[in-house]
């Protein structure tokens, strides 16, 4: 089974705004779920998407969405940012490795666990090695093990 994964990225804060997943079969109706749940979650379209030339992403402008193709830039960014994700997730399946290929509730909790860590704890150049969401708030802790201790303190335990 292939999985495909559609990221939404703010390029400001580098936040991974919405993941999602889909079996790779039909893509338009895939596209338009997506944005209708990042309309849903945020109460407002994105001022602009930024894709690469995927035919997929044509449907954009048919369902309200300001859309703009482009390689190169914010597009690298994004990509980059897709193979950190598959390295990360791999190097995560040998740790944490699934009974069953693929099952769709592992991998899911995969990604959740990967997007927490990404926006909350990983390490990022862009923000002096902090990570996006700490840097927007103005906290500075460079370390990942004492930004895991203090998300676990304000995020989760709350």
């Amino acid at each position: 089974m292939h999985l495909w994964f559609w990221y939404a990225i703010d390029p400001e804060t580098r936040k991974i705004v919405q993941l999602g997943r889909s079996p790779g079969i039909e893509q338009i109706p895939c596209v338009k779920k997506f944005f209708q749940e990042i309309e849903q979650i945020y109460g407002k379209k994105a001022d602009l998407v930024i894709t690469d030339g995927g035919p997929w992403y044509k449907i954009l402008p048919r369902i309200g969405w300001s859309h703009e193709t482009i390689s190169g830039g914010i597009r690298s960014y994004v990509e980059r940012m897709i193979e950190t994700v598959k390295d990360r997730t791999r190097l995560f399946d040998n740790y944490f490795p699934s009974k069953h290929t693929w099952v769709a509730g592992h991998v899911k909790r995969w990604m959740d666990l990967f997007l927490f860590y990404y926006n909350w704890i990983r390490s990022h150049m862009t923000f002096q090695n902090n990570s996006p969401i700490l840097a927007k708030r103005g906290i500075v802790i460079v370390s990942e093990y004492e930004r895991f201790l203090y998300v676990l303190r304000e995020v989760v335990l709350c």
